[in-house]
């Protein structure tokens, strides 16, 4: 049986309440679903399908205390996951070495080289329900253009 999975990390507490503030925010948007903050994560590498979900489970335990802290700065609200045909919210960091060092590290380990798979720190904090509402967000808020978060360094 083919599973969906994807590798993420725990954000910390003060980001998630950042995050969470911003989403009260701009709570009022119809047709926007936000994420509840208990389940907020950085995504470091999106979704992909595998048969094999035990042996990604094993290769990822080999790095998990490996793994320190990574310092991102989350900045900015943008709409993903394709930008003709929105339908998430996310909170986008720009790439660095260390996201990307832990990337290569995670990507070497599953054996993922010809799947496609991409680092995209992101953090999804909302899910539209339909592109009109991403686009209505989006003109509403700035999304994608200058819509800032607090400092979350």
């Amino acid at each position: 049986m083919k599973h969906r999975i994807f590798v993420a990390l725990e954000p910390s507490k003060e980001l998630t309440d950042k995050l969470a503030d911003w989403q009260r925010q701009h709570g009022d948007m119809r047709g926007i679903r936000w994420i509840k903050p208990r389940n907020l994560h950085i995504t470091l590498i999106p979704p992909w399908h595998t048969h094999d979900i035990r042996s990604i489970q094993e290769r990822l335990q080999l790095i998990g205390g490996g793994v320190g802290p990574i310092d991102l700065c989350f900045r900015k609200v943008d709409l993903g996951p394709n930008r003709s045909k929105p339908r998430l919210v996310w909170a986008v960091a720009p790439e660095n070495n260390t996201i990307n060092d832990t990337y290569q590290r995670v990507k070497k380990l599953l054996d993922a080289d010809g799947t496609g798979l991409v680092a995209m720190p992101h953090i999804t904090i909302g899910r539209c329900q339909g592109v009109q509402f991403c686009r209505e967000l989006s003109s509403t808020c700035g999304v994608a253009r200058d819509n800032k978060i607090p400092d979350s360094a």
